[in-house]
């Protein structure tokens, strides 16, 4: 009985023991359920926040191509401006040089030609000077628009 009685209270601490370890691991066990569940939370949470700035990004990079290709209209548009300057400017100077020669060419005449005729050049050669002061007019005002011009088109090419 001694040795029945021993081996049933080495059963029972076996068991004791076993029912604590079970404990343990049912607790270890629900730890580890509770972790599991909060990392898929989190994970959960991770993958709606990526979603979230992906289409951000998305907006941000739409946003930044129309403003580019607004940019790129705005750079053409502003060469074009610059481009149809340079050739009035050019007519205009050409203009410039026939006044300016025909000028010459009538108070050349004026100098040959006597006093009666002098006159009659003299006006001609007056009307010819509102011309070109005219002309000169015109063709600062077309410097200053190109010089503007020339501002904005250096302002709109981006700094890429």
């Amino acid at each position: 009985m001694a040795v029945r009685s021993g081996l049933l209270k080495d059963a029972q601490a076996n068991y004791e023991r076993e029912l604590v370890a079970h404990a343990k691991d049912v607790e270890a066990l629900n730890t580890s359920s509770r972790e599991l569940e909060d990392l898929r939370a989190s994970l959960a949470d991770a993958r709606q926040r990526l979603a979230s700035e992906a289409a951000a990004r998305e907006s941000v990079e739409s946003s930044a191509r129309e403003v580019r290709a607004n940019l790129e209209r705005q750079v053409q548009e502003a060469e074009r401006r610059v481009a149809d300057l340079n050739k009035q400017n050019g007519l205009l100077h050409g203009q410039i040089e026939r006044v300016n020669t025909e000028l010459k060419r009538a108070q050349s005449a004026a100098v040959g030609l006597g006093s009666g005729l002098a006159a009659a050049t003299e006006a001609d050669a007056s009307g010819l000077q509102r011309q070109l002061d005219d002309l000169r007019e015109v063709v600062l005002f077309l410097r200053r628009e190109k010089e503007i011009a020339e501002a904005k088109a250096r302002l709109l090419v981006p700094p890429f």
